[in-house]
C-alpha cells in the first residue's frame, strides 16, 4: 500500500466519518432512553413512584429494628434516582457519553490506522552511485 498523503486523509476522513455515526447512535440511544424514563417515571400505570415510596418506607422499618443484619440510610430523594438522574444531570451524561468513547475511539483508531499504513519494513537510504547497475 502506498504511504502517502493521500491515504493518511482518507483514513483520517474515514474515521471522521465513523466518529459521527458512532456519536449520532450514541445521542440518540441517550435521547430515547431519557423519553422512555420520564414517561415511564410519571406514568401512573407503571406507579414507580409508590415503589419508591415504599422502599424508602421498608428502610425506615428496618433502621427501627434493633435485631436488623445491616443499618441502611434511608434515601434523603422523594423520587427515584433514575428519574432524577435524567431530568437534573442529563447534560452530564451526555458529556461523558461524548468524551470517553470519543477518546477510546480515536486511540484505537489512529493505532489502526498507523500499524496499517506504517511500512514494515525499514528503508536504507542509500546512495545513488552506490545503486547503479555496471553496464
Amino acid at each position: 500500500m502506498k504511504n502517502n498523503q493521500s491515504t493518511w486523509k482518507t483514513c483520517y476522513l474515514v474515521l471522521g466519518v465513523l466518529h459521527v455515526v458512532m456519536m449520532l447512535v450514541i445521542y440518540g440511544s441517550m435521547f430515547q432512553t431519557r423519553t422512555w424514563a420520564h414517561s415511564y417515571y410519571t406514568d401512573s400505570q407503571h406507579n414507580e413512584q409508590a415503589h419508591w415510596d415504599e422502599f424508602r418506607q421498608a428502610v425506615t422499618e428496618i433502621r427501627e429494628d434493633e435485631n436488623a443484619p445491616v443499618l441502611r440510610k434511608v434515601p434523603k430523594s422523594e423520587e427515584p434516582p433514575t428519574a432524577i438522574l435524567f431530568r437534573e444531570h442529563f447534560l452530564m451524561l451526555l458529556a461523558a457519553a461524548t468524551i470517553f468513547p470519543s477518546i477510546l475511539f480515536w486511540a484505537t483508531g489512529l493505532m489502526f490506522v498507523g500499524a496499517i499504513l506504517t511500512p514494515n519494513q525499514i528503508q536504507l537510504e542509500t546512495d545513488e552511485e552506490d545503486t547503479k547497475q555496471p553496464i
